[in-house]
């Protein structure tokens, strides 16, 4: 009951004020109407992008003489030559004895089989041997790039899950080849020197030279890390 009295004196306090200031306005001078109360300016929508134009399927039509040198670019490109010639001739059955110099000169033997692929673009390697007591299987591919000039190898191996690859471009001595290369391992990626030596056509010898940097070592020197002399088996 106090709460509805309540209610109603704060009600009767709102109407009183309400209209004594009805009574103001209607005895002040008249003015102006207001204008309009006008809605605030909403942003316009944005628009909606126009959809990206779809890429067409394939490039532009060549001229038949663009096309003529293209054609004549890419069969010189796949076309084997004399550098594949080379490597075709170092195919057939190898035993190879390897020096691991990293475990103090240790070495053992290996059956090498290297055979043309792909009609005589790349060499195939398949290495069978051991590596401290442990059965080691490795397979090489080895080719020679028409397009940069350069000899390339890429080896992987059951001694690891990583890539081991080399380039290089042949020097002056056609029995001397070197390449950079880059091979992943427990210690991260590392590069090294390898050098193939040819003796003859039944010889060759595969060094990998490495940073002293590897073992602690003075990163400006090189130390012998792996030989590997094959002989043809006849």
């Amino acid at each position: 009951m106090k709460s509805s009295k309540s209610r109603a004196v704060v009600l009767g306090v709102c109407g009183a004020v309400a209209a004594g200031m009805a009574t103001l306005w209607a005895n002040a001078e008249p003015a102006q109407t207001p204008a309009a109360t006008q809605p605030p300016a909403t942003a316009p929508a944005a628009s909606t992008p126009a959809p990206a134009a779809e890429s067409p399927a394939g490039p532009p039509a060549p001229s038949p003489e663009q096309q003529a040198a293209m054609m004549k670019a890419w069969m010189d490109f796949a076309t084997p030559g004399p550098e594949h010639k080379a490597l075709m001739e170092r195919a057939g059955a190898w035993k190879a004895t390897v020096e691991d110099f990293n475990m103090g000169g240790l070495k053992s033997q290996a059956k090498v089989t290297r055979k043309p692929i792909m009609d005589g673009r790349y060499l195939m390697e398949e290495f069978e041997g051991d590596m401290g007591g442990m059965p080691m299987q490795g397979l090489a591919l080895v080719g020679f790039d028409n397009s940069t000039k350069e000899h390339f190898s890429i080896w992987l191996d059951n001694m690891g899950t990583g890539l081991t690859l080399a380039k290089g471009v042949k020097g002056n001595d056609p029995n001397l080849q070197e390449t950079e290369g880059t091979m992943s391992g427990p210690m991260g990626t590392m590069k090294y020197r390898g050098v193939v030596k040819l003796e003859g056509p039944d010889k060759d010898v595969f060094e990998i030279h490495m940073s002293e940097a590897i073992m602690g070592g003075d990163p400006n020197k090189e130390y012998l890390a792996v030989r590997i002399t094959y002989e043809r088996v006849k």
